[in-house]
């Protein structure tokens, strides 16, 4: 995982505390990443080019979904049940936002071209 950080250092009556970066400093909200989204579509860019923006934040989600996976890995060797059922929240969100960017940047694509495979 090249630029991520994936902590796990525990505290005194806390349990095991997660802390996950990415290159930026910090982790993508969903919130984050759908106002992102919504920034790109309403853009004056070309429709290729939003595809390609979407895209690349496809690409920061994959690094995102890769750093959990890594930190429910480490989780895995302590008895952490609650940490580890809130990390396999986070990755399937994770995913499931990772497809609604791929589809965005589809759609953009097949507008682009007049196809209208989705309902909008």
């Amino acid at each position: 995982m090249v630029g991520e950080n994936v902590n796990l250092a525990e505290s005194p009556g806390e349990g095991v505390q997660l802390k996950i970066v990415n290159n930026a400093g910090s982790m993508m909200t969903e919130f984050e990443v759908l106002r992102r989204v919504e920034l790109i579509r309403s853009s004056s860019a070309a429709p290729f080019h939003k595809a390609r923006q979407l895209l690349r934040l496809r690409r920061n989600l994959a690094k995102q979904a890769a750093a959990i996976e890594h930190a429910k890995a480490q989780l895995r060797l302590t008895d952490d049940q609650k940490a580890s059922a809130a990390l396999t929240r986070l990755a399937a969100r994770t995913e499931t936002l990772n497809d609604d960017v791929r589809e965005a940047a589809l759609r953009m694509l097949l507008a682009d071209k007049g196809i209208g495979l989705f309902p909008s």
